[in-house]
């Protein structure tokens, strides 16, 4: 399988460390994120790199040069306009033939790379497999909103540069680390500046084609602002990054919902319009969230078997629940209920 990092972006968010420096070079301890992604690569038994930029690329060329002695083979392209990062995929059509992986030069992440594979594989009417992860800024990300099956119901795509104040919607951000079918490259024009997530994907579920997402709390984080760039830097040096790879053994601390997160009065089901946490919650999961540990929600909704409450508004319950807490920098793991009558 090949793999095609993308390059090109300018590094805006990041101010004076960009500016002569492609982001993609900016050093996590002592190596460029660039190798640090080859690397990964590397060890995952990757043999073809595609690298994609523009800016400063010839910046990009130079350091490649200076590691090419080793067991995978590097292309490196250089467009001569910006062309997005899909105009920049497209350029690879003919090149490759089988199905592919495609990652952001900005994102430092270690993850299962065979799971995400697996997963891709296994769907097999999907044009593209999309790794999704809850994270601690929401409302300036990209959202997925999927199914049971993991698959894309609908792309929640910022209005210019956050998310709309009243959307309620699940934490899962787009990681910027895909699978893609190469049926995905008759979806992009040639020569012509466009991007995956604003232009791509929304054309793919309009021809009533599949996209999927794979999601995982393993660590995946971009660094395009110096505050993230700090906090990567920090979590390379304690461990935590390569720790939460999960074929490592995950700790994890399991909360119940009604009456431990949010109030309820008496015994009532908790409804949508009602629901409202405690003052307290915010900040103990925080603390979770800062620790090694894993969060994840537990609750029996009898109700639903009961017909007092439909599980459509549990999950709206719950996307109000992502919604608050990451608003406020916080996340949740993974959410799971019971919905079965206790007496049946």
């Amino acid at each position: 399988m090949d793999a095609v990092i993308l390059t090109g972006g300018k590094g805006l968010r990041l101010g004076k460390v960009s500016k002569k420096t492609p982001k993609v070079l900016i050093k996590i301890d002592k190596k460029p994120i660039l190798e640090h992604q080859i690397n990964f690569l590397e060890k995952n038994n990757i043999k073809n790199i595609w690298i994609l930029s523009g800016h400063l690329g010839q910046k990009i060329d130079y350091f490649l040069n200076k590691i090419k002695n080793r067991k995978i083979n590097i292309n490196h392209l250089i467009e001569d306009s910006p062309l997005g990062t899909a105009g920049a995929i497209k350029t690879l059509e003919g090149k490759i033939t089988t199905d592919f992986l495609v990652i952001s030069g900005d994102v430092m992440f270690d993850i299962d790379l065979e799971s995400f594979i697996n997963f891709h594989n296994n769907k097999k009417d999907s044009i593209a497999t999309l790794c999704v992860h809850p994270n601690d800024h929401p409302f300036d990300s990209d959202l997925i909103d999927i199914d049971t099956d993991g698959k894309v119901k609908k792309l929640l795509i910022r209005k210019g540069k956050t998310q709309p104040k009243n959307r309620v919607f699940r934490n899962l951000a787009n990681a910027s680390i895909y699978t893609f079918n190469p049926k995905i490259f008759k979806y992009i024009q040639k020569n012509r500046k466009c991007d995956l997530e604003k232009n791509i994907f929304p054309k793919i579920l309009e021809s009533k084609q599949n996209i999927y997402a794979y999601n995982t709390a393993e660590y995946i984080k971009d660094m395009g602002t110096p505050k993230r760039l700090k906090i990567v830097r920090e979590d390379y040096q304690s461990g935590k990054i390569a720790r939460q790879n999960k074929k490592n053994k995950q700790k994890a601390i399991f909360l119940d919902r009604d009456g431990t997160l949010n109030m309820q009065d008496g015994i009532d089901d908790v409804r949508f319009n009602d629901f409202k946490l405690f003052p307290f919650t915010i900040d103990a999961i925080k603390k979770i969230n800062q620790s090694n540990y894993l969060v994840i929600v537990i609750t029996n909704q009898p109700a639903i078997a009961k017909g007092f409450i439909s599980e459509e508004e549990i999950e709206l319950i719950h996307k109000k629940l992502e919604t608050e807490l990451g608003g406020k920098g916080v996340i949740i793991n993974g959410i799971y209920y019971c919905p079965h009558h206790p007496e049946r």
